[in-house]
């Protein structure tokens, strides 16, 4: 019966009645933020995170009550697309800066981020990102992390962060701004 979604300008809402009523649960100083991913760790704990800049991560333990800013990147160009999370292991894929993809992990549920170096990832092709429209290009696979790019290379890219890595090019449109891959969902083995 608990959902909470996401919006543009700062806007998050929650239901607790399976979505018959809503209460505005925004964090305070969120306006202009869009929120582009959710990811409920439990009913009361929920990590949103920001596309755009400034890049950011909040997350509440209270059910949206309070939220706190567990993660901020005030780089230009800092783009955050998506999370992912299983159970209390979870990750952030941003867009490429200075040469390589931008990959934060978590071990505490989103208490706490680390940048996590990317070398075992794939160089970002030229014009290559993943697309934060819903927060569904990065998802858990059967047995690593799962993330699709488009714009320039169209790519399906798994991973476990700091281990291993292996990407494959996509049967797809590609090579324009609005074309490749923009979500992945897994059911067991089939992707």
């Amino acid at each position: 019966d608990v959902c909470f979604v996401g919006g543009a300008d700062g806007a998050l809402r929650k239901t607790v009645d399976g979505g018959s009523s809503w209460v505005d649960v925004s964090p305070t100083g969120s306006a202009g933020c869009d929120f582009r991913d959710l990811e409920a760790i439990s009913a009361d704990t929920v990590v949103a995170l920001v596309a755009g800049w400034p890049a950011r991560l909040y997350r509440t333990e209270d059910g949206g009550a309070s939220w706190r800013i567990v993660h901020e990147d005030v780089r230009a160009g800092a783009f955050l697309d998506a999370a992912a999370f299983d159970r209390h292991h979870g990750v952030v894929f941003g867009d490429a800066i200075d040469g390589r993809f931008v990959l934060l992990e978590t071990l505490d549920g989103g208490a706490s981020w680390r940048d996590v170096a990317t070398p075992a990832l794939p160089a970002p092709g030229a014009g290559e990102a993943a697309f934060a429209a819903s927060g569904t290009c990065l998802s858990v696979g059967p047995d690593s992390f799962s993330l699709v790019t488009g714009g320039g290379p169209c790519r399906h890219i798994s991973f476990v962060p700091g281990v291993a890595c292996a990407a494959v090019d996509l049967p797809l449109q590609r090579g324009a701004a609005a074309r490749g891959g923009f979500s992945v969902a897994w059911s067991g083995a089939r992707g």
